[in-house]
């Protein structure tokens, strides 16, 4: 009896051994075949760039979507996020949201500049506000960098607050320096100069705002508003 129990035990025993080597052999297959097989060869990159022409040819299973995602942010940095998808059987799909310019910096060069402070070029001219006064505050400036300059943060701040509140998002800001941040100037509408110190933005804006509803008929007439101090201050021109 017991020598029974011992042979039918040695057979599950090989039959489980047996079962076990096949499905291993089988997994093997079906490995060496998704990595190996033409069929599984990369033949199109949806949304292409250019940079990943040389990923054409190789298995898709062996391409390393994150690094090759890493790879276009630094080669492109007009994108600010960029993700590859597979499409079986050989397929990429590049999937990216490119920056959205906020102002036009005035360095060495001219550099477009989005949210982040993140200096790129893009292809097509957009009109948006140029930043003056920051020569001298960035060195060596180049496209992919952000720069952490209090002056610069100050703009993106003053340009992000001003589209926030009406009717001053109705108006075109044409330039702004930030040389010095107790005196910042901006431009808007016909060239009316606006001054205004680092301080309480949000409320001195929402003055400006008032100003501009009060004198949306005399704008052409103003030379300057001076926000910087308690009681703002409206120049006219023409006037001495």
């Amino acid at each position: 009896m017991k020598k029974s129990k011992i042979r039918l035990m040695s057979k599950r025993i090989f039959l489980g051994l047996g079962l076990f080597l096949i499905i291993f052999i089988l997994f093997k297959l079906f490995i060496n075949f998704l990595n190996f097989s033409d069929f599984f060869k990369i033949k199109y990159i949806k949304n292409d760039v250019s940079i990943l022409s040389y990923l054409k040819g190789k298995n898709i299973f062996s391409v390393n979507l994150k690094e090759e995602a890493k790879v276009i942010e630094r080669l492109y940095p007009q994108y600010r996020y960029v993700r590859l998808i597979r499409i079986l059987p050989n397929c990429l799909y590049v999937d990216f949201i490119k920056r959205e310019p906020l102002a036009y910096v005035k360095l060495k060069d001219y550099f477009y500049i989005d949210e982040e402070a993140v200096l790129f070029d893009i292809d097509t001219p957009k009109e948006v506000p140029i930043i003056l006064g920051l020569e001298n505050k960035i060195s060596n400036p180049a496209s992919g960098r952000k720069y952490n300059i209090k002056e610069l943060n100050f703009a993106i701040e003053l340009i992000k607050q001003i589209k926030t509140i009406r009717p001053l998002n109705l108006l075109k800001i044409k330039e702004l320096n930030v040389e010095d941040l107790r005196y910042v100037t901006f431009l808007i509408a016909e060239d009316l100069e606006v001054r205004i110190g680092q301080e309480e933005i949000k409320d001195k804006l929402q003055i400006l705002s008032n100003l501009i509803n009060q004198l949306k008929n005399d704008l052409a007439n103003i030379k300057y508003i001076d926000l910087r101090f308690k009681e703002p201050t409206v120049k006219l021109k023409n006037v001495p």
